[in-house]
């Protein structure tokens, strides 16, 4: 079998660290991310006319997950990486990554400018033959 990939794209963009998130305004923005990727996924799954099921992953694979932040201005690493914690466990919760240990995760950023366009992308692979 070869390595699935995903790849969803969101219209909003994850907080900055700096932000400083109450942990009440953090369930509302993880909550906000959840619905955003749920309906990229039924998006994705409808565009391709390929069940919904055979997008996300069986069983417990590592994967690896690239995410693109298209914003006004470029963050500072440390900044995008933090601020990104709420779509990670949005995805664990929507169970489309096991966890965000380094075990089963592998995860990249990056940060791009686009002022008109702002958005981010999610690009996620596995190989279910390396299931645990």
């Amino acid at each position: 079998m070869t390595p699935k990939r995903l790849v969803l794209t969101i219209d909003t963009v994850t907080p900055s660290l700096n932000e400083h998130l109450h942990w009440a305004a953090y369930g509302r923005v993880k909550a906000a991310l959840q619905t955003k990727i749920t309906e990229a996924l039924y998006a994705a799954s409808a565009a391709s006319q390929t069940p919904l099921s055979s997008l996300i992953m069986r069983g417990q694979c590592k994967a690896e997950l690239e995410v693109t932040s298209y914003r006004h201005a470029i963050l500072d690493h440390d900044n995008l990486v933090g601020g990104a914690k709420p779509l990670i466990d949005a995805l664990r919760d929507l169970k489309l990554i096991v966890d965000d240990k380094p075990e089963w995760l592998v995860a990249t950023y990056d940060c791009r400018v686009d002022r008109k366009n702002k958005r981010t992308s999610i690009v996620l692979e596995w190989d279910e033959d390396e299931a645990a």
